[in-house]
């Protein structure tokens, strides 16, 4: 499965040419990887670089090389990408993230509803 084949791994590296989601992002960090990925789609709207994740240029071998070379090299670099990746999974990706996040929707729905009987309410004569 993904997350045993992530385990084996030091460094997700994401050189995609069309990314639409992020999900591989998404898995990288709740499997407590560095991730590098090209500055498209999904990826590039989820990392926010040098904190979480490393963009190259997509289609750009040499850049991402050196990326590649840095969060090998630098553990430090590695350390901080892991913990910031793995947070943000912890705080909006996990099941409780988004069981609390539709729970307030629905909550501000419910209350915007209240609101609008009652002021339907008072308006009638």
């Amino acid at each position: 499965d993904r997350a045993a084949l992530l385990g084996c791994c030091d460094v997700l590296a994401m050189p995609a040419r069309e990314d639409h989601l992020g999900l591989a992002v998404l898995e990288a960090w709740a499997a407590n990887r560095p991730v590098i990925a090209a500055q498209i789609g999904g990826a590039a709207s989820l990392i926010t670089p040098e904190r979480d994740g490393l963009l190259v240029p997509s289609e750009n071998p040499e850049a991402l090389a050196q990326a590649l070379r840095r969060a090998l090299e630098d553990g430090d670099l590695a350390a901080k990408l892991v913990a910031n990746g793995a947070l943000r999974f912890a705080k909006g990706f996990t099941q409780t993230a988004f069981t609390r996040a539709a729970l307030s929707l629905y909550e501000r729905v419910d209350r915007a509803a209240q609101a609008r009987a009652k002021a339907s309410a008072l308006a009638e004569p």
